[in-house]
């Protein structure tokens, strides 16, 4: 069948099969569907295998060719889940402020190795931020490029440590060597320096979270209301 035309919905609970226009199937159970921005939800199998996870699909309906009812749900679904709204709100905040501050890392002109640095401290010292080219750690720790040990400034003390030692850490980890083997030369693939096309693929990214991942958590509840009106 075609994608619901005026007044039809999908049922929560239902399993649906749908093609996309790039010829791919997705099949699973309808989780949401909301009729104004044509938005499917799917809970297919987990694609790592493990049989307790799930993978949730958001599908645009305008981009998919058929959608086959495998099995209708009548019934009225089970109520929802409760949800912590302040924790996925700062979660989904979180991921705004990551995703903003690697696009002003490259549209500012930060090196690759300076990025790297900057998500690896950051995963474990959340007080991170950019200035200009510099990545200032806790208001009390300065690293300037190159981003070597030796450009790690501030007071002495457990911070400045600690922040050397992670530096010294990531540097020991980079492919800035060759080997040679039977006479032959090998050295380490390259580093994609693209960055037009990375900037570019985190704004989509951007995009994506705040337009479709908000929409399910915070109105899955109200879409699953209008599904049974």
């Amino acid at each position: 069948m075609a994608a619901p035309g005026p007044g039809e919905y999908f049922s929560v609970g239902s399993h649906v099969s749908c093609l996309t226009c790039l010829g791919q199937r997705l099949q699973g159970e309808v989780v949401a569907f909301d009729y104004q921005s044509k938005m499917l939800t799917l809970k297919c199998a987990s694609s790592s295998g493990k049989p307790n996870l799930n993978d949730v699909i958001l599908i645009n309906l305008a981009y998919v060719s058929d959608v086959d009812i495998i099995n209708d749900r009548t019934e009225t679904p089970p109520p929802l889940a409760s949800l912590n709204v302040s924790k996925l709100a700062n979660r989904a905040r979180s991921e705004k402020e990551d995703k903003l501050s690697q696009a002003y890392a490259i549209s500012a002109g930060v090196s690759v190795e300076g990025q790297q640095l900057f998500q690896t401290i950051h995963k474990t010292i959340k007080d991170c931020k950019w200035q200009e080219k510099n990545i200032i750690v806790m208001d009390d720790v300065v690293i300037s490029p190159p981003y070597q040990v030796e450009n790690c400034k501030g007071k002495e003390g457990s911070a400045l440590s600690h922040v050397r030692k992670i530096v010294s850490t990531l540097n020991g980890f980079k492919y800035n060597y060759t080997f040679h083997t039977r006479g032959t030369r090998l050295k380490p693939h390259s580093i994609n320096n693209n960055n037009e096309k990375l900037k570019n693929d985190l704004w989509d990214q951007f995009h994506f979270y705040t337009k479709y991942i908000l929409l399910i958590y915070f109105n899955l509840g109200k879409i699953t209301q209008e599904l049974y009106l």
